[in-house]
């Protein structure tokens, strides 16, 4: 998916604050997200979507647990998202078109 070469950016703290006010995160390749909650799954999704790249690539590290694989289909069927959800282990990903 031509990931190599980019930077990589980890950040820490409230997902609803740190992602949406932080200019650094933009043009993303990847994007993996391990929250384990609703809310903050939906946060992190919120925040970091609209910087994936088209071809990126977003990880559910958590897919198996209720509330982050609720929080992904919410998210994605709010925003028309249609491509295929592939499995590896736990983890639900994508890429985006």
């Amino acid at each position: 998916y031509g990931l190599l070469g980019k930077n990589l950016i980890l950040v820490e703290g409230e997902f609803g604050e740190t992602l949406l006010k932080n200019p650094a995160i933009a043009d993303l390749a990847f994007v993996r997200i391990d929250c384990d909650s609703y809310e903050s799954t939906m946060d992190a999704l919120m925040g970091l979507y609209g910087k994936l790249s088209p071809g990126g690539i977003i990880l559910i590290d958590d897919g198996h647990l209720p509330g982050c694989r609720l929080a992904m289909l919410e998210f994605r069927k709010n925003q028309g998202i249609r491509g295929a959800i592939e499995r590896m282990g736990n983890n639900l990903f994508w890429v985006k078109d």
